[in-house]
C-alpha cells in the first residue's frame, strides 16, 4: 500500500509545481507531503491541507460505497428471484412430465375387471 502510494505520488508531485492549485486535490500529492512530513521529522510541515484533502477523499469514499452496496444488494436480490423462478419453472414442468408419462392407476372391482382410478371418480 505504501509503495503503491508512494509510486502513485512520484508520479503526480512534479504536477504540483506546474498547476496552479489543482494538484492539491490530488489524493496521492496529500499522501506525499505526509510522507515527506514522516521522514524529514516535521520540518517544513505541509499537514494543515494534506490531512482534510485526504479526510475529505475518504468521507466521499465512503458515501459513494454505501451507494455501490445498495445498488449490489438489489441486483443480488433481483437474481436470487429469477433463479427462484426458473427453478419453479423447472419443478412445474417435471411435475406435468411426470405425470404425462406415469401410468393411470387401476383399481380392481368386485368383479374381478381392471379400470382406471378417474372413471370409478365420476363426472367432476
Amino acid at each position: 500500500m505504501v509503495l503503491a502510494g508512494m509510486v502513485d505520488a512520484a508520479d503526480t508531485s512534479p504536477i504540483a509545481g506546474i498547476q496552479n492549485g489543482w494538484a492539491y486535490a490530488i489524493p496521492a500529492h496529500g499522501f506525499f507531503n505526509i510522507l515527506i512530513d514522516i521522514w524529514s521529522g516535521g520540518c517544513n510541515p505541509e499537514l494543515y491541507y494534506a490531512l482534510p484533502v485526504l479526510f475529505a477523499y475518504e468521507i466521499s469514499s465512503f458515501l459513494l460505497s454505501i451507494g455501490v452496496c445498495r445498488r449490489a444488494h438489489y441486483c443480488f436480490l433481483t437474481e436470487e428471484k429469477a433463479e427462484k423462478e426458473f427453478q419453479d419453472g423447472i419443478m412445474t414442468a417435471l411435475e406435468a412430465r411426470e405425470k404425462e408419462l406415469s401410468p393411470p392407476e387401476r383399481i380392481r372391482t368386485e368383479d374381478g375387471a381392471e379400470e382406471e382410478a378417474s372413471d370409478l371418480a365420476g363426472p367432476a
